[in-house]
């Protein structure tokens, strides 16, 4: 049997007795009750913190990525390459340091 296949069930075990543990314990879900001892306390606060997160950082990151692109574009122009109009997830650690907001931001 695959190295994988014998790891699903012990998974699956561990995954019922935490639940189990947190139900014994008064908490509806092992996340809850693991969330109580440390600072966030509940999922929902957990949620309604990224949520809020996401809303903050939508319009800085959008400018952000609307300066790389501009960078993307001006290199690919300078090299005679064709732009493909977009900033790819291997792209972003590249024009972070060619940025002029890099130090700024890191340091």
């Amino acid at each position: 049997m695959r190295s994988v296949l014998k790891n699903v069930l012990p998974f699956q075990e561990l995954v019922k007795l935490r639940a189990e543990k947190a139900g014994l314990l008064g908490y509806p879900t092992h996340s809850d009750f693991i969330l109580d001892a440390r600072m966030a306390k509940t999922k929902d606060t957990v949620k309604t913190f990224l949520t809020d997160m996401v809303g903050k950082m939508k319009e800085p990151l959008s400018a952000e990525f609307e300066g790389f692109l501009e960078i993307k574009e001006r290199e690919c122009k300078e090299n005679g390459e064709e732009c493909c109009g977009s900033v790819q997830p291997w792209d972003i650690y590249h024009y972070m340091q060619v940025s002029d907001n890099f130090s700024e931001v890191f340091f």
